[in-house]
């Protein structure tokens, strides 16, 4: 017998019966114990299209949920296929995994006696839709699709999914079960019933409900609904639903989980019920860092709440909630009653013969306090948890960082170390634990960091050399984590010290690697260009390209690679190209670019700036592939007498064979080794091409990203980018919380203090005198703006949504509202720089502050916002992590060619004038 009284019924178009219709009664339970039901949810580390991985973590959180004794599982949003999946969603291919994953959890003993409610999308009627399905007993008891769909931020779900209709909401539709699915809940029928069941199509209810089960009622809601202002929870608790569930896919951003906390606490508090949420954890593979935070809660109250941001691939929790107080706490909600009593029942009901109340018991949870990682630590934890997922699931043996010193580059790389000190917290805490399922997850992990640190997968390290190094993160860190300085003679050599005190302080595998020469290489090529001569020859050929005569250019000749044949063009060179006369004179000396306080112009000056900026990171990527090489041969060959001897033999052939103004590397010294050496060699290069690579780690903010203030492909490009979505105040306060001696136990990191204290400065240009003072270049100057007003900006036009006109109109009120409160003195109105709406507060000189003023400020920002906006075109991507990222690709669309804003700058002017006119600051 099914689970729901009607699912064997051959004859039913909707289930729109009478039943539908009333207030199902409520079972009551033993008068010598308590209606107490223990249930289960969790924060799972899904990794979009990992079907098997999916799987295997879905399955491990249903064990642990059933071995806590609970009678209810509830996992993330899409959990089975993993959320991030975006236009593979239009793939049939997705629906049929989805439906081959749910089927290997029916056709076991996973969800005999626990509801299992499991996310997953599923066509109905050719409609896609982004849908919980429960389970129970081997059978499907209800399909329920999203009604509402996120779209705001980086949410696109209505470009793949349709939302399940709100007229639709009184009624359900049938579902026809796919045949893998229908054969094993037959099989399960014959099992329980002795009987062969006829070959007949199964539906499932398809559809909002409530489940009714034998002792209480439960019904959700998924992810967006709770965050809409009329969400479902508020129509299920005046039905009187006991427990409402929500599983969610809810991105991590700095303090994002106080509102949510505030939504689930305020759901329940003025209705009352039980409130159970998921959420997934980590990088699914995209942008998005997702922070766990599962949680139960009762009467407004927190009865358990998983880690936030936790290194668990399966982070499982469970409660005992008492009922009896649920149903006491709403009787004394008068007015809630009473809209209970007149709501019109709309929403149907599936009785489900099943009993979640434990039979005897009196022990429940009690209830917990929230405590909300402080901000600063958010900044490095979330990125950190990105980053572990990031580098073991792309295959990479590390990261490389180009350290320049400074606070971005440097907030970097203590992000990387942070990832290396949870990671090895994670495993001594665990592997410590009693339970089973936490000394697995410490396992796993363990396997990860050995995986990425033999960098060959050859386990060139030694068992005591890698206990060696798991067992501080610091050498994690030197093993995880490259550095390099890349100095110029135009830097100082504070940036070497600092550079090399960073490294020091985390322990990272660190280098320097001057490019001046390159530099003055890449920077000699403009004098030497060779230009064309303009001669009749090359005149008189013109028309023979028009003409087609070499036409049967180029010519192909077969080449076979690995069973396939592929053409190869074979060019014939006519003969007057070579007979073409070139310029060769040397253009004079006066045209090698310079720097403005060098008689250049402002265009040269910029040039030679982005050849430095630019070289980073071409050394970087070079340095990237290169290192883990010498790395592996330290490890595996360094001390050996054959590769010693192997070397000494093949730096003789080189001295030898090299010929006077050669490039060594040109030679193929494998053609003259001895025999002796042939096996050797053989076997160097095997392992070799073994060894893997670094990702390479940007290091931008999301000031100076919002300002253009970067180079295209310098610094600020690299695979993935930490820091992005963060302003320079952020990062500041971000490395002050560290630098702090009582945050910093058994960590060296004075040198941050110091780092803080300078200058911001790319260090691209010589030093200059002014006033008989040497100066160097200055990030503030060189913007025309500080870092706390591009801040501001950055708000006002991201997450406050204010145009040039509408910015203009708000800094005007905030510099008044300042002026009259200071008495034209410089202040900020507290010590954290906001106002008492949260919005940071610019350090403006108001003494004699104008309206004209204001307005050449905001003129100014959005002069250079406008021209550079073209650069976020192909910025690195960013780790998503603030309200007010610059990302163009997927949180922040807008143009990247803009006109010139004038109707805008002249309705400012006036304005600004006539208020000038007026002594507006003076009034």
């Amino acid at each position: 017998m099914s689970n729901i009284d009607y699912i064997l019924k051959k004859k039913y178009h909707k289930y729109k019966t009478k039943y539908y219709n009333i207030r199902g009664g409520q079972v009551g339970t033993s008068l010598s114990s308590l209606p107490i039901v223990t249930l289960a949810t969790c924060a799972l580390d899904q990794w979009s299209l990992d079907f098997i991985g999916n799987l295997d973590r879905i399955i491990r959180s249903i064990k642990i949920a059933k071995n806590n004794g609970a009678k209810y599982r509830l996992g993330p949003e899409l959990e089975i296929c993993g959320y991030g999946c975006e236009d593979h969603f239009y793939e049939a291919d997705i629906l049929k995994h989805s439906w081959e994953c749910l089927a290997k959890i029916l056709d076991s003993d996973l969800t005999d006696g626990i509801i299992c409610d499991i996310g997953m999308p599923i066509s109905h009627y050719g409609v896609r839709y982004n849908c919980r399905v429960y389970c129970l007993n081997r059978e499907i008891i209800l399909i329920r699709p999203k009604m509402f769909l996120a779209d705001d931020g980086n949410y696109r779900e209505s470009r793949w999914f349709t939302g399940w209709s709100s007229e639709k909401i009184h009624i359900l539709d049938r579902f026809k079960l796919p045949q893998d699915i229908k054969n094993i809940i037959l099989e399960q029928r014959r099992k329980v019933t002795g009987k062969i069941q006829e070959d007949e199509n199964i539906y499932v209810p398809f559809g909002v409900a409530i489940l009714e089960c034998n002792d209480c009622t439960i019904a959700s809601e998924t992810c967006e609904e709770l965050f809409t202002p009329e969400s479902p929870n508020v129509m299920l608790g005046l039905e009187g639903v006991d427990i409402i569930t929500n599983g969610s896919s809810s991105y991590h951003q700095l303090n994002k989980i106080n509102f949510r906390h505030s939504l689930i606490t305020g759901a329940t508090a003025k209705m009352g019920g039980v409130y159970v949420y998921s959420n997934q954890i980590g990088c699914d593979g995209g942008r998005l860092i997702f922070d766990g935070d599962a949680c139960i809660c009762t009467n407004g109250h927190f009865v358990n709440i998983s880690e936030q941001l936790t290194f668990k691939e399966v982070d499982v929790i469970t409660a005992k909630v008492n009922l009896d107080d649920v149903r006491t706490y709403r009787a004394g909600i008068v007015s809630r009653n009473i809209q209970a009593a007149e709501h019109k029942l709309i929403v149907p009901k599936i009785k489900v013969n099943f009993s979640l109340c434990e039979p005897n018991a009196i022990e429940y949870n009690s209830t917990v306090d929230f405590i909300p990682i402080p901000y600063e630590q958010q900044i490095g934890l979330a990125p950190a948890r990105y980053l572990w997922d990031y580098l073991r699931r792309s295959g990479a043996k590390g990261f490389f960082i180009p350290l320049s010193g400074g606070i971005d580059s440097g907030s970097t790389a203590l992000i990387v170390y942070l990832m290396c000190h949870y990671v090895k917290e994670f495993i001594d805490t665990n592997s410590k634990s009693d339970n089973e399922y936490d000394k697995k997850e410490a396992e796993n992990m363990m396997n990860d960091l050995k995986k990425i640190i033999d960098n060959s997968g050859e386990k060139s390290l030694t068992e005591a050399r890698y206990n060696e190094i798991k067992s501080d993160p610091k050498k994690i860190c030197n093993r995880l984590l490259y550095t390099c300085n890349m100095p110029t003679k135009y830097n100082t050599g504070r940036i070497k010290l600092y550079a090399q005190g960073v490294a020091d302080a985390i322990g990272s595998y660190h280098i320097t690697a001057p490019i001046n020469d390159a530099f003055n290489a890449e920077k000699n090529i403009a004098p030497n260009i060779i230009f064309y001569k303009d001669t009749e020859e090359v005149k008189n050929h013109d028309a023979d390209w028009e003409l087609g005569k070499y036409k049967s250019l180029p010519q192909f000749e077969t080449y076979t690679y690995k069973g396939t044949e592929y053409k190869v063009d074979q060019y014939e060179i006519p003969t007057w190209v070579n007979n073409i006369t070139l310029n060769e004179s040397p253009q004079p000396a006066a045209s090698i670019p310079r720097f403005k306080n060098k008689s250049g112009n402002w265009l040269e000056h910029l040039a030679i700036q982005n050849i430095q900026a630019r070289l980073r990171m071409v050394t970087a990527y070079y340095m990237a592939q290169i290192l883990p090489l010498y790395r592996y041969n330290e490890d595996y060959y360094f001390g050996k007498p054959n590769y010693e001897s192997y070397k000494t033999e093949v730096d003789k052939i080189l001295k030898q064979e090299v010929k006077e103004g050669q490039d060594p590397s040109d030679v193929n010294y494998e053609e003259f080794l001895p025999a002796s050496y042939h096996a050797f060699h053989k076997e160097y290069l095997a392992r070799a091409n073994k060894v893997g690579y670094l990702l390479v780690l940007a290091s931008s903010n999301a000031d100076e990203a919002i300002r253009g203030f970067y180079t295209k492909y310098d610094a600020s490009s690299g695979d993935i980018n930490p820091i992005g979505s963060y302003s320079k105040k952020e990062i500041k306060d971000f490395l002050w919380y560290y630098a702090n001696e009582k945050n910093n136990t058994n960590r060296n990191f004075e040198v941050y203090k110091y780092i803080l204290t300078v200058t911001a400065s790319p260090e691209l240009t010589p030093e200059r005198e002014e006033k008989g003072k040497k100066l160097i270049q200055s990030d503030e100057v060189d913007m025309e703006m500080r870092y706390d007003e591009l801040y501001q900006y950055g708000l006002m036009r991201k997450r406050d949504a204010l145009g040039p006109l509408s910015m203009f109109y708000f800094m005007l009120k905030q510099m008044k509202d300042r002026k009259d409160n200071s008495a034209g003195c410089i202040e900020v109105v507290n010590k954290s720089g906001r106002d008492p709406f949260g919005r940071v507060l610019s350090k403006f000189d108001i003494k004699d502050i104008k309206a004209i003023d204001v307005y050449n400020k905001i003129k100014t920002f959005y002069d250079y916002y406008c021209r550079n906006r073209n650069k976020m075109t192909s910025i690195t991507p960013s780790i998503h992590a603030t309200n007010y990222s610059p990302d163009d690709n997927r949180f922040d669309l807008r143009p990247y060619l803009y006109p010139y804003l004038k109707l805008q700058y002249d309705d400012m002017e006036q304005i600004a004038k006539e208020l000038d006119k007026k002594g507006y600051f003076k009034q």
